[in-house]
């Protein structure tokens, strides 16, 4: 399906908007991207590209994403939605923010650059270009990203939430609400009933594994008070947050970042990927959601200050450079990011799982089995694969350490 899906026209479009008018096709075929466990709610694959150009014989490669447009359980309104959110940043949100930037003498957005996007219901496609191609790749995803890694997303992370706080000073906010508006958390009452079910189902995995290990009683119980209100702290969490408020990657882990490396094998650059969670929030559920999702706890723990003083002195340096005033103080950012440590933890409880097993580990797909199979999995690496217990634990044990693991539900 997904490959009659694609079309000779399109693949030309494609490769004038990349190559200039004067690149003629010559003949075009589909070649694996992904592995197992790289995308849950679409397809993505590469399209090799034969074409001349000048009287030369030339070869090329592009990245395609598309909506399966299957009957995916009550998700599938869900990935429909995210699909247009995704193909809205690329085309009208993605340009103005990286204008922003440039106009500074900034770099654009480190995203991919896109070169077609469809949003036909049945026929939703965008074409990026192939970062694999310029050397970038994406890191293990079993292994917790090290602090070069981490620093490099963090500062990708400022420059971004910075760039649509002067969008909106600069030029309202109008373009922002035309391509945020719609929020999937929330995109209609089907959708809002199956991500309760999902997120609720999420914490009673975490309590099934937590009560096969001493020590994690009160956890436990915490964790069943949590329980039915889950979507409703996310929602909480998300809403609207002031001077802090700011455009969001949303989905920003380990499987939706790309990194290029230098000769002695260290990460000199980084590109964001997978815009589809993308909206209006807290700067700091990014930052929560990035470090509690695909750092592991020791290296998270004894570089937190430091990753949160990059972090601001990034943003900072944006800001400033358009003359505007900080919009709050480092005390306050700090403050902020724990007052949003929920939403980290809630969604590090289902991801850190899916980041440590093994490929042939993973649950197919978004189904109405997922969370099932997922306990199952969580339950079976407790005594099979080392990386997961340490990893999972340290989530807690930090939500200890801070206080949001308690009888007082936020």
């Amino acid at each position: 399906m997904q490959s009659t899906a694609l079309t000779n026209h399109q693949v030309q479009r494609v490769l004038k908007a990349d190559k200039r008018n004067n690149a003629t096709l010559t003949s075009w075929c589909l070649e694996d991207l992904t592995s197992e466990g790289d995308n849950y709610s679409t397809f993505v694959t590469s399209v090799k590209v034969a074409y001349a150009q000048e009287g030369a014989a030339l070869e090329t490669k592009y990245v395609a994403k598309l909506n399966p447009c299957g009957n995916v359980s009550k998700s599938d309104s869900l990935t429909s939605s995210m699909f247009e959110k995704e193909g809205q940043f690329y085309t009208k949100l993605e340009p103005a923010l990286s204008l922003e930037l440039t106009a500074l003498g900034h770099e654009r957005l480190r995203v991919p650059n896109s070169y077609l996007v469809c949003l036909d219901r049945g026929q939703e496609i965008i074409f990026m270009e192939n970062l694999q191609v310029h050397g970038f790749q994406m890191n293990d995803r079993r292994k917790g990203l090290d602090v070069l890694h981490a620093n490099l997303v963090i500062q990708e992370l400022a420059r971004l939430h910075a760039a649509s706080i002067l969008l909106k000073l600069n030029r309202g906010p109008e373009l922002l609400n035309e391509v945020l508006s719609k929020d999937w958390m929330n995109f209609d009452e089907a959708t809002h009933d199956f991500l309760r079910v999902k997120y609720s189902g999420h914490v009673d995995n975490a309590i099934v594994t937590l009560e096969k290990i001493e020590g994690y009683e009160k956890t436990v119980a915490w964790l069943r008070e949590v329980k039915p209100r889950a979507l409703e702290i996310l929602e909480d969490q998300a809403k609207d947050a002031g001077p802090f408020s700011a455009v969001s990657h949303g989905d920003c882990w380990n499987n939706n970042l790309l990194f290029r490396y230098n000769t002695e094998g260290n990460p000199v650059e980084v590109r964001l990927l997978d815009l589809q969670l993308v909206r209006q929030a807290s700067l700091a559920i990014d930052l929560n959601f990035f470090l509690y999702t695909s750092l592991d706890g020791p290296t998270r723990r004894s570089n937190m200050t430091c990753f949160l003083d990059t972090y601001y002195d990034c943003f900072k340096s944006v800001i400033e450079s358009a003359q505007r005033d900080m919009p709050f103080t480092r005390a306050a950012f700090k403050q902020e990011f724990i007052d949003k440590h929920m939403y980290g933890f809630l969604f590090a409880i289902f991801i850190i799982p899916l980041s440590v097993c093994n490929s042939d580990q993973l649950p197919k797909g978004l189904t109405d089995s997922f969370g099932k199979k997922q306990e199952n999995l969580m339950l079976e690496m407790l005594d099979s694969n080392p990386l997961f217990k340490p990893r999972f634990l340290a989530l807690f044990d930090e939500m200890m350490e801070d206080g949001i693991v308690s009888y007082n539900i936020p």
